[in-house]
C-alpha cells in the first residue's frame, strides 16, 4: 500500500465517530445551556440545542451530537436529569441522524427583547448585548408619529427589539440568563429566527409607506 492510501486509512481509522442522541421530557423553559451542562457529564459535545418552533417557544425536546459513540450510550443508558427533571434520552439511527441534520435548521443568532422603555435608542442595546458577542444587526421598532410633532425627534420604540448576533453561541449565552436589566428596567429575551428582523423590517416599511400616502 502506499504511503499516502496508509495515511488516508489511518485517519479514517482514528476519527471519531459522531453519534446524535435525542433528549425528550424536557421543562419548557430549559435553556440550551442548561441541556449542554447536563450532556456534558457524559462526554464531549459537538453541538446540543433545544428544539424550536417558528415563535421560538421550546417543543420540550432536544437533539445533541457526541464526539464518541461510548459516550452517546453512556447518556441513554444513564439517569439524565437537566434542571431537575429526569428526561429520556435515545440514541438515534444513521438514517434518523442523517434526516436530522438536513432537516434541522442553524441555530438561530436572533433574540428578541420585550418590556424596553420608550425612549431607547440602538446603541444602548449594542453596548449591553456585546457583552455575550459580536452583535451583527439591531433592530428597535419606532412607533410612527407625526413629523411636525415636537416629541417625534425622541423616536419613541414599540417596546421591544429584535438583536440579531454574528455567532449561535452568542445568542444561547444572552438566551442562558434569566434576567436581563437594560436601562434599569427588567427585560425579557426569547429566540427568535433569523428572518425576523428582514420580515419586521419589511412590515415597517410598508405601515410607513401607507402612512405618507395618507
Amino acid at each position: 500500500v502506499h504511503g499516502g492510501t496508509s495515511l488516508a486509512l489511518l485517519g479514517m481509522a482514528l476519527a471519531p465517530s459522531l453519534v446524535t442522541v435525542r433528549v425528550s421530557g424536557l421543562d419548557e423553559t430549559t435553556t440550551d445551556a442548561e441541556l449542554r451542562e447536563s450532556l456534558a457529564l457524559f462526554g464531549e459535545l459537538v453541538s446540543c440545542c433545544i428544539d424550536r418552533g417558528d415563535t421560538g417557544r421550546s417543543l420540550k425536546t432536544g437533539v445533541a451530537t457526541f464526539v464518541d459513540a461510548a459516550s452517546a450510550r453512556k447518556a441513554s443508558s444513564s439517569m439524565v436529569v437537566v434542571g431537575q427533571r429526569a428526561v429520556d434520552v435515545t440514541l438515534l439511527r444513521a438514517a434518523e441522524r442523517t434526516l436530522t441534520t438536513k432537516l434541522r435548521p442553524l441555530a438561530s443568532t436572533t433574540i428578541y427583547v420585550g418590556g424596553l422603555p420608550r425612549e431607547l435608542f440602538e446603541d444602548d442595546l449594542a453596548e449591553y448585548f456585546s457583552q455575550f458577542g459580536a452583535v451583527s444587526d439591531i433592530l428597535v421598532p419606532r412607533a410612527i408619529q407625526d413629523k411636525s410633532s415636537e416629541r417625534a425627534r425622541k423616536e419613541l420604540t414599540k417596546g421591544f427589539a429584535l438583536v440579531q448576533f454574528a455567532e449561535p453561541e452568542a445568542a444561547e449565552h444572552a438566551l442562558s440568563m434569566r434576567r436581563h436589566i437594560v436601562w434599569d428596567r427588567f427585560v425579557t429575551v426569547q429566540a427568535r429566527p433569523d428572518s425576523a428582523i428582514q420580515r419586521e423590517r419589511a412590515a415597517a416599511a410598508a405601515a410607513a409607506a401607507a402612512a405618507a400616502a395618507m
